[in-house]
């Protein structure tokens, strides 16, 4: 078996679950009551077993790896290197180069570039939202209407 697949579920409770060996999907419906926020094993009918984690979050959530900076915000010249880990149209998880002292509820702002086809730097005020060790997940501060190029990039 290979890496744990995180599949979304929608509102409605379903989920679409793709095989990769074979391109079959299959919805499968009533994960909130059954399977959310649980790691399941996938019997594909071409034989192909995996493991799905049915996530329960808003917005679709995308693996990255994305240099940047962040910076607090009272500290008018403060700006420290970090690694975007994953992105969402909510928000992102980030790891820092150095140890921190960020806490939840803090307010910084982050600087990063995306990697598609434009090069798209993305500036944005987050709230800490948690912090394990250097990783740090934050969601935006909504200051305005989604930001079409991240909207773009994470459904490419």
């Amino acid at each position: 078996m290979s890496k744990i697949k995180k599949i979304p579920v929608g509102a409605d409770g379903e989920a679409l679950v793709h095989c990769d060996a074979c391109g079959r999907t299959k919805k499968i419906s009533g994960v909130h009551e059954t399977y959310a926020g649980k790691s399941v094993r996938v019997k594909c009918s071409c034989g192909a077993v995996f493991q799905v984690l049915f996530e329960r979050r808003r917005y679709y959530r995308k693996d990255v790896n994305l240099p940047g900076t962040y910076a607090r915000v009272e500290v008018p010249g403060w700006e420290r290197e970090m690694f975007v880990e994953d992105l969402s149209l909510g928000g992102l998880s980030f790891r820092t180069v150095e140890p921190h002292s960020l806490r939840d509820g803090d307010i910084v702002k982050v600087r990063f570039r995306l990697n598609d086809t434009h090069g798209t730097w993305i500036h944005k005020s987050v709230v800490v939202r948690s912090v394990r060790d250097r990783t740090v997940g934050a969601e935006f501060v909504n200051d305005g209407p989604p930001d079409r190029a991240l909207g773009f990039y994470l459904l490419a």
